[in-house]
């Protein structure tokens, strides 16, 4: 059975819909993909072919995160669109390859830092918005095994799969939050909250704190795209009462770029550096300072020049 020839229709007069129209733009006008002959393919056809499109079939390594992104981010492909997403109402983005291995990276990062390993299970309780996919793969990142869990499931389904697969993550939003029971899971560590409310919570706890230690922005900033929550964490601790540190190089860019420097008490490019003061480890640079001819500084006392103190606002380190 052969397919049609020639150029691609635009879409009819029958097809008025939203979702018609954004997919009509979008399809490459300039080729044409359909198979043109299924039986003349298919006496051609081998999965060895398939396979050597693959790094797999060369290394003997499966990783679905460098098949699926990181080679394309390697490669010519690194500026081709990856994902399009569009909700017909308030989002209407597109990742490329780059992007995506970017953002996937970073949230791989975020599950390092909760302790998560190679073979943890992890819980995906999301609507399909780019934030599913971004997750799955950062989870796969890491080795950990994702455990999807279908949007509209209810808590029994939900304690089910993440009660079975003994998951010690899940990543949802506050609105799904309500559906998982807790009590009743407990293999299940953390939480971590995706979407607007959660902002709102962060600002919440932030206008009741007396003293906010703030290292790293919420997401890659710099883009549009995801800038909202580290700028309503700034706008946060810019409009409260409380001794505002800020710590790290994103962190004091983010507040640089949103004109709100001057609102902080204190801002350092120090970033796991300020971390590992607070929690009283040893910093190589000072022990080395300490220990200069002539040093006559007690080693039990922090440098003064490290310790923040209320005072005007914006003094740098």
């Amino acid at each position: 059975m052969a397919a049609p020839s020639g150029p691609i229709p635009a879409p009819s007069s029958a097809e008025p819909s939203a979702a018609a129209a954004i997919e009509w733009q979008r399809k490459p006008k300039t080729i044409d993909a359909n198979l043109k002959d299924y039986a003349a393919a298919a006496k051609t056809f081998t999965w060895k072919d398939v396979e050597r499109e693959f790094d797999w079939s060369r290394t003997g390594k499966v990783n679905v995160v460098h098949e699926a992104v990181d080679r394309h981010a390697a490669s010519w492909r690194k500026n081709k669109v990856a994902l399009y997403y569009t909700d017909f109402e308030r989002r209407d983005e597109k990742y490329t390859f780059q992007e995506l291995k970017g953002l996937t990276s970073r949230f791989a990062h975020v599950l390092k830092a909760l302790g998560v390993s190679r073979g943890d299970r992890v819980g995906v309780f999301l609507p399909r918005t780019p934030e599913l996919y971004i997750v799955i793969l950062g989870i796969n990142r890491v080795g950990a095994i994702p455990v999807p869990l279908f949007e509209a499931f209810m808590e029994q389904a939900i304690e089910d799969r993440l009660g079975d697969s003994e998951a010690v993550v899940c990543v949802t939003s506050p609105i799904l939050k309500v559906r998982i029971p807790l009590a009743k899971l407990p293999a299940l560590k953390r939480l971590i909250l995706i979407g607007p409310q959660t902002v709102l919570a962060f600002a919440e706890e932030i206008r009741r704190a007396r003293t906010v230690l703030w290292n790293g922005p919420m997401g890659v900033f710099e883009n549009p795209l995801f800038a909202a929550g580290t700028a309503a964490v700034a706008h946060a601790l810019a409009a409260c009462n409380a001794l505002t540190v800020i710590g790290g190089g994103d962190s004091a860019s983010a507040v640089e770029q949103l004109n709100l420097a001057d609102k902080m008490t204190h801002i350092s490019t120090g970033g796991g550096a300020s971390l590992e003061f607070l929690e009283g480890r040893e910093l190589p640079g000072v022990a080395a300072l300490m220990d200069s001819p002539g040093e006559t500084a007690e080693k039990d006392s922090p440098p003064a020049a490290l310790c923040s103190q209320p005072g005007p606002p914006g003094p740098r380190s």
